[in-house]
């Protein structure tokens, strides 16, 4: 995890935005897209949309292949690496961030605010012609399950980024004193636990094999 403070002057008023960064993989190709849809392979129909989200960006890398085996390959070849150094066929990465302005000098912590950015990484498979119908279903059986694996690692930051301030928000509250300290020790726990709704999630599902990512 990557942390970072960066102060915001607002005419009087200053705003301290805390950033907590986490990649669940690395990035091997990006080509920023605006639409918030995955769309895989020009003959397959696997699609998940993520709504019109602009904290969501998808990039996509090419692979080639004729046969399960070639295709196969080409994943393994040119796929994101991991933080262990493991190449996936897929990797998404969110970016939590929480903030609270300042007023006189004063934090303001009941007024704590929170946001969310992610990167979804996919293979897209340049078809050639002449692809065999076996090949071709069985692409569009494992990007189809791919893509639902990844959408739910997004849904873990989209659903829970806001409890940050929340919690913040209800601490401040119920304890007039709390410090900033006391918020960013709150922060950084729930952090902690939406963290570990991914790790539990790719270890409860082996990375996407039992929900049908294989190819």
């Amino acid at each position: 995890m990557i942390s970072a403070q960066a102060l915001l002057v607002i005419g009087a008023t200053s705003l301290r935005r805390h950033v907590a960064a986490w990649w669940r993989r690395s990035l091997l190709l990006v080509v920023p897209l605006l639409t918030v849809c995955f769309y895989l392979g020009r003959a397959d129909s696997a699609e998940v949309s993520l709504g019109d989200d602009p904290n969501i960006r998808i990039s996509y890398y090419e692979i080639e292949g004729n046969t399960i085996e070639e295709l196969r390959q080409a994943l393994l070849t040119r796929g994101p690496i991991d933080e262990k150094g493991v190449r996936r066929f897929a990797y998404t990465r969110w970016f939590i961030s929480w903030r609270w302005p300042h007023l006189d000098g004063a934090a303001v912590l009941s007024r704590a605010t929170a946001a969310y950015k992610i990167d979804i990484f996919v293979p897209q498979w340049n078809e050639p012609r002449g692809a065999s119908t076996e090949v071709r279903m069985r692409w569009s059986s494992f990007i189809a399950a791919l893509l639902a694996h990844e959408k739910n690692h997004v849904e873990f930051a989209r659903h829970n980024f806001a409890h940050i301030a929340e919690l913040i928000q209800q601490a401040a509250t119920s304890n007039p004193k709390l410090s900033e300290d006391q918020a960013e020790q709150i922060a950084q726990r729930e952090l902690s636990r939406i963290r570990m709704l991914d790790w539990s999630y790719d270890t409860d599902t082996n990375h996407g094999k039992l929900e049908g990512v294989v190819l």
